[in-house]
């Protein structure tokens, strides 16, 4: 073999070597930016993810904050509604015309009897400016003979009439407060219901 074979053989297992050491870098730079390119994915997946995680929970917040304040404001509007709704029946209830407000003495009255509770006489408690609309009413139904007395109503039980025993024992409420009080659950859920749909 000649000196330019050899070299010739040479110089080819070199370029040989250098063309294997090349292939295996380029290989190794591709796995390498693969990997890189491969981790960066992931972490900008996470902070994306991340970011988006902490965006919802910052409009959910947002949300939450202002369905509460809506739920406040309705409640509101709510208790100013049925305030104004019982303020206006107060008023109502304060100026019936005396036709009105006898009719009422007598049906109150009536069905105060029915109840059961209270058997013969009784007391009654009206409002003063009721007294002699009441009277007439005990005239009127017949019960002279059973009532023994009127007292006065306290004038934040707005009208009506309260009966009760001889002895006081057995009390029988039917004053537009109390009355009013009792519609008020029904009020609520109408309320509710009807302009709330709740």
């Amino acid at each position: 073999m000649s000196i330019n074979d050899l070299r010739s053989k040479v110089i080819g297992k070199a370029e040989e070597k250098a063309k294997k050491i090349r292939e295996d870098a380029e290989r190794k730079a591709k796995e390498i930016v693969e990997s890189a390119k491969e981790e960066y994915l992931r972490r900008y997946k996470r902070v994306k993810e991340a970011a988006l995680s902490e965006l919802r929970a910052q409009e959910f917040r947002k949300y939450a904050s202002r369905v509460m304040e809506l739920n406040k404001e309705l409640l509101e509007t709510k208790q100013k509604l049925i305030k104004e709704i019982i303020d206006e029946a107060k008023e109502g209830l304060t100026h019936l015309p005396p036709e009105v407000r006898k009719e009422s003495l007598k049906k109150l009255l009536n069905e105060a009897l029915s109840t059961g509770v209270i058997k013969e006489s009784f007391i009654a408690e009206v409002l003063d400016n009721d007294k002699e609309i009441f009277k007439e009413v005990v005239d009127d139904l017949g019960l002279s003979s059973r009532l023994i007395k009127i007292e006065p109503l306290d004038e934040s039980r707005l009208g009506g009439v309260l009966i009760m025993d001889p002895e006081g024992f057995f009390v029988v409420d039917n004053t537009y407060s109390t009355r009013l009080e009792r519609a008020l659950s029904i009020l609520y859920s109408k309320v509710d219901k009807e302009v709330f749909k709740g």
